[in-house]
């Protein structure tokens, strides 16, 4: 006996591609909105330990508020209500200060506000600032390159420099890596993950079709802390560089747009005062898979200012080619991380 099965029941049993698509998007728009309603009752929920702390500096200093709190859980704020508490506030310095202490995490200089200057907010300072340089060449046989470049940071303070890597070579390559690395950066300007950041892209990649794939290497820097990730969706490797010291990181995972499988891989570490960070494409490391001479490089020329490295690093990996041998475009990006206010130990 033969059953006839209705396209119906078929389509129960065997979604289709659109029905796929809208299935991935609408679970990435459930988890962005989960993201920002969780994000906003962290920045805006009250530290009651840090406030008792807060309140007790200011009696010592004779600076009488009606009320004061501070909230936020990344980004302290202070903010104290009352009357006369500009002509109270005798030495916002040392307020600064002892309130930067109080509740652990440094705070820029009082700003007043409100229609009768009954407002003070101490708003969270970033420690850190970064410098991020680029350098790139491009096959001497395409009319353009096929990796995109992109580096910015946002009001949340953090720091994102990217590179991605359209596959193969000139217009259809930087089409791919192009639409990869703009949608990127609207996502994370958004203040969305970096993770779903990079399932979003994968997903449209992979509704264009035509074999639109993409690597995506980011690097995302807490400017409040220094604690840093570099996301990976099929990237060659990266370097970080302290006081002559080269440590190189890599990951196994897919480009974006070749299967809703295409995972990335996040490694996290910690940066100080001076560091930096290296991304290249592919094509810097065609012929060195276990990266010598640009650990090496690094490790002789790490004092160089990062557009100076940057070009450095090109200019020696276009070196090793006979010239029309190079078979993939050439990208480096170099970002390095300065310090901006002392460690609150350190201030007196």
């Amino acid at each position: 006996v033969r059953i006839c099965e209705s396209p119906e029941m078929r389509s129960q049993r065997f979604p289709s591609q659109t029905e796929l698509f809208l299935s991935e998007e609408y679970e990435c728009m459930s988890e962005m909105l989960k993201h920002y309603a969780s994000t906003e009752e962290k920045e805006f929920e009250i530290d009651d330990y840090a406030t008792v702390k807060v309140i007790r500096a200011a009696k010592a200093l004779a600076f009488p508020p009606d009320s004061i709190s501070v909230y936020g859980k990344r980004i302290k704020n202070v903010v104290a209500y009352g009357k006369d508490l500009q002509t109270n506030m005798q030495d916002p310095e040392k307020l600064r200060i002892a309130f930067s202490k109080a509740c652990g995490a440094p705070l820029c200089a009082p700003r007043i506000y409100g229609e009768k200057n009954e407002g003070i907010i101490f708003e969270g300072a970033r420690v850190f600032e970064a410098e991020t340089s680029y350098a790139q060449r491009q096959l001497p046989s395409e009319d353009c390159n096929g990796d995109t470049t992109a580096s910015f940071s946002t009001d949340s303070a953090y720091h994102h420099t990217l590179i991605c890597d359209g596959m193969g070579s000139g217009i259809e390559a930087a089409e791919s890596s192009g639409i990869a690395a703009s949608i990127a950066e609207k996502l994370l300007l958004c203040q969305l993950p970096p993770e779903l950041a990079a399932r979003m892209i994968g997903s449209t990649l992979r509704k264009l079709g035509n074999e639109c794939f993409s690597t995506l290497d980011l690097l995302t820097i807490d400017l409040m802390n220094g604690k840093a990730s570099i996301l990976k969706n099929g990237a060659t490797v990266s370097y970080v560089l302290r006081d002559g010291d080269a440590q190189c990181l890599s990951a196994s995972s897919l480009p974006l747009g070749i299967t809703s499988e295409a995972t990335p891989e996040r490694i996290c570490f910690n940066l100080k005062d001076g560091d930096t960070v290296v991304l290249i494409s592919d094509g810097i490391a065609q012929d060195d898979e276990d990266g010598k001479w640009i650990s090496d490089y690094l490790k002789d020329n790490y004092e160089l200012h990062p557009q100076h490295l940057a070009a450095g690093i090109l200019s020696r990996a276009a070196s090793r080619y006979v010239t029309g041998a190079e078979t993939d475009d050439m990208t480096v990006s170099v970002t390095r991380i300065k310090r901006l206010i002392p460690p609150l130990n350190d201030v007196s």
